[in-house]
């Protein structure tokens, strides 16, 4: 005899949607995005972000919005910059956005 059993996550989240950058100055970046649908017993509590695949950070709250600040950035080098939210089920794929910092 066999038996089958299937098991699923509610509450797992999509990705964000319409992530989008603005700059603030030569050397800040105001990145923004909607966060995705989420049942109402599992809220995102943060979001993920990573930069160029080398600084790893998260958000201490579910703003959508963050600003991005640099130290003589280099307005010849792509910034890659990935954000996935974040539930008490886990993590989801990320949403990216890339950009060159502007000249100063």
């Amino acid at each position: 005899m066999q038996l089958a059993i299937s098991i699923s996550l509610l509450g797992l989240l999509d990705s964000l949607v319409d992530l989008d950058y603005t700059f603030i100055n030569g050397s800040s970046v105001l990145l923004t995005w909607t966060a995705p649908y989420t049942l109402d017993n599992v809220p995102i509590t943060q979001y993920s972000i990573v930069v160029n695949e080398l600084e790893k950070f998260t958000t201490i709250n579910n703003n959508t919005n963050i600003t991005l600040s640099a130290t003589n950035p280099d307005p010849c080098t792509l910034n890659n910059i990935s954000v996935s939210p974040i539930n008490d089920v886990g993590i989801v794929s990320s949403n990216n956005i890339s950009f060159y910092y502007e000249k100063g």
